[in-house]
């Protein structure tokens, strides 16, 4: 789920989202993700809370309770509360029934690949008016173009984009008709947990080897794990504006507010106080 939401000038913001099926992760935005800072302590391969990053499992079964607790309590500060109502806007797009229909739409990729930097690539296969929708222009994307399948296709084989598919189609159900709490928003993790393990018949328990080892960066993506020893730099080319470039960049309008003159004000009072 693609959102924004851009300052266009002090207290003047402008929101926009798009619906996502996938990720396209290049090197250099993957090692950025996996050395983002810290924002707890806690030493967990399988839950990562940083400034840039979160991610945790989909099922908690196998976490002990002292666990369980702890990443409820981080989740809750660092996640659900700050971004409730994006949360909240996502879970209500999922029960839309036209929503994430990847069988019909296509994939719906943000790529950050070097070709298509910056870009969300959609599907051929989308209906005319879906696709004239998502090809309006949106802030903080270079572009929407086509191509999504052409891209996949390069990567994996027809069988594996079929599971993809059959993956994405599987979560919408699973997500768009769980019970949950608004105010609690860790329910959704607890219910939808209980309905995958249903659906499944076993817990998708990743049973990884922790290392005492110090990595130079942490484990995102499983696929990953050979480069854990390496790291590329964001390249030049691609270089990102810090938030003080970007409000510079911005050009401020002054409100104008009346106020009057000194001889303007003696007017009004002596108005005030002849009658």
């Amino acid at each position: 789920y693609y959102y924004t939401k851009f300052e266009l000038q002090r207290g003047r913001y402008i929101t926009d989202n798009r619906q996502l099926t996938g990720l396209v992760l290049t090197d250099f935005v993957y090692d950025s993700l996996s050395t983002s800072k810290n924002i707890t302590l806690e030493n967990d391969r399988d839950v990562i809370v940083s400034e840039n990053l979160f991610k945790l499992p989909i099922d908690l079964s196998f976490k002990s309770e002292n666990k369980r607790t702890f990443i409820q309590g981080t989740l809750m500060r660092n996640l659900f509360i700050p971004y409730k109502d994006i949360i909240l806007e996502f879970m209500e797009t999922l029960r839309n029934p036209l929503s994430f229909q990847v069988n019909k739409t296509g994939p719906i990729l943000l790529s950050t690949h070097w070709d298509s930097y910056n870009q969300i690539l959609i599907s051929s296969e989308m209906d005319y008016e879906m696709k004239t929708k998502y090809l309006s222009p949106t802030a903080g994307l270079t572009r929407i173009t086509f191509d999504s399948e052409k891209h996949l296709e390069q990567y994996f084989s027809h069988q594996n984009l079929q599971y993809i598919e059959e993956l994405v189609l599987k979560l919408k159900r699973v997500y768009s008709t769980i019970e949950y709490d608004p105010m609690y928003l860790f329910s959704i993790l607890l219910n939808a947990s209980v309905r995958l393990r249903s659906e499944t018949g076993s817990s998708n328990v990743q049973k990884i080897e922790i290392s005492n080892e110090r990595m130079p960066k942490k484990s995102v993506l499983l696929s990953a794990e050979p480069r854990m020893s390496f790291f590329v730099d964001w390249p030049e080319n691609f270089k990102r504006k810090t938030k003080n470039e970007l409000e510079k960049s911005v050009v401020q309008v002054t409100s104008k507010i009346y106020q009057p003159k000194e001889i303007d004000k003696e007017t009004i009072r002596v108005k005030e106080f002849s009658g």
